[in-house]
């Protein structure tokens, strides 16, 4: 399907779903090839137009000539609350944003992080301890012997130096002026965000900019009573950030910037995050890698698992597919027991799906129970949506309770 948005042409797509023949650029055909391999495919025809696949990516792409949506394959997905639960952002308030125009996920996320950057700005930027290393006229912090002798071998009046300075330039903060930097050279279909963008932008001015970021980043930062309400912008801007490769040196608007969720990872966040929040977050692991001894010491990596009293009461693998009343396909139902061989008899295999369907049991070699739960994505309303993760997780508690 092809709309007009601005001057771009818009291509609408389901997640899993082909787009129209369309005419790209020679430049644009580069980008999905390189920038997009792995997300997007794109299939020529012999007409000499081309063919988007849409893969398990949900989101926006940016062309100069286009702008891909992608939407999930659930329809009445209730999208943002899945966000929500799986980057563990406070409840969105009507109240607390203005009518958008443009009803795009991404652009509530902008508008949510900048409501986030502007409580941030009005309580006053995070201050933290930074380390300096500086050639000085008088000692301060202490004195790097090593590199004093390298830098001042017939200087009398210098010391190299190492010490700490409190001071708003802070990773936290650096982070917050690089994304306010990358949203300013995306395409927007209103010029007010983008105003808006720039001004907050401006207010960071004491702040260094990055010239690149890498995701590692965000494992970096240590969160204590000083800096905790500084948690949900930094996973506004990691969620926007992820696909980024941007580099500050080149110049100009960038028309190639997406905003691209992996379906399979946030609906493994999601459900985990759902779980932690009834259980406690220390009795809730994802993706923690375990090795288990069958003969031979043996690597596995769970999607979740559930702790009772120190010992794994249930293991969860997450499917984002729908199989409705059928048996578990055979290659699930053997992964999911090689994970609870030793460690619990309970393994459950959680799938999404468009209808609640009740859970299923099914007896597996070694004394282990299979079950099966459909989490039922559709609903109409942020009510009912509430409620059928409240359906799921009484599900979750009456197997282990079994």
């Amino acid at each position: 399907m092809m709309d007009k948005i601005g001057h771009k042409e818009a291509i609408n797509i389901v997640e899993y779903s082909e787009s129209d023949e369309t005419i790209f650029t020679d430049e644009e055909l580069q980008i999905l090839r390189t920038e997009f391999k792995g997300k997007l495919g794109v299939i020529p025809t012999f007409t000499g137009q081309h063919i988007l696949k849409a893969l398990e990516y949900v989101g926006v792409v940016i062309l100069p000539h286009h702008i891909i949506k992608i939407r999930p394959k659930v329809s009445n997905t209730n999208f943002m609350s899945m966000i929500m639960y799986a980057l563990k952002l406070p409840e969105l308030r009507t109240e607390d944003f203005p009518a958008l125009i443009h009803n795009d996920f991404y652009h509530i996320l902008i508008r949510f992080l900048l409501h986030e950057i502007d409580s941030l700005l009005e309580r006053g930027l995070y201050k933290g301890y930074i380390t300096k290393l500086d050639n000085l006229t008088c000692v301060r912090g202490k004195i790097l012997f090593k590199q004093h002798l390298l830098h001042n071998q017939n200087r009398n009046d210098k010391v190299y130096c190492s010490y700490s300075e409190v001071t708003i330039d802070t990773i936290e903060n650096r982070i917050l002026r690089f994304t306010l930097f990358y949203l300013s050279q995306y395409y927007f279909l209103d010029d007010n965000t983008k105003i808006e963008i720039i001004e907050y932008y401006r207010k960071f001015d004491k702040i260094a900019l990055l010239r690149s970021i890498s995701l590692d980043i965000f494992e970096s930062i240590r969160y204590t009573p000083l800096n905790d309400h500084y948690r949900t912008a930094m996973n506004l801007c990691e969620l926007i950030l992820r696909d980024s490769s941007l580099d500050i040196e080149r110049d100009g608007e960038k028309n190639s910037l997406s905003f691209l969720i992996n379906m399979e990872d946030l609906f493994q966040k999601f459900v985990a995050n759902l779980l932690a929040i009834k259980f406690g977050e220390e009795k809730v692991f994802l993706q923690k890698t375990e090795y288990i001894d069958i003969g031979r010491k043996l690597r596995v990596t769970p999607d979740i698992q559930i702790l009772s009293n120190n010992k794994v009461v249930a293991i969860l693998d997450t499917k984002y597919k729908e199989i409705g009343n059928s048996y578990p396909p055979s290659e699930h139902s053997v992964q999911v027991h090689s994970y609870s061989v030793s460690r619990t008899n309970k393994c459950v295999l959680i799938y999404a799906s468009t209808k609640s369907i009740g859970k299923m049991e099914y007896p597996l070699t070694g004394g282990i129970n299979l079950f099966t739960l459909h989490f039922n994505l559709v609903s109409s309303s942020k009510e009912e949506f509430d409620q059928n993760c409240c359906n799921f997780i009484k599900e979750v508690i009456s197997i282990i309770q079994n």
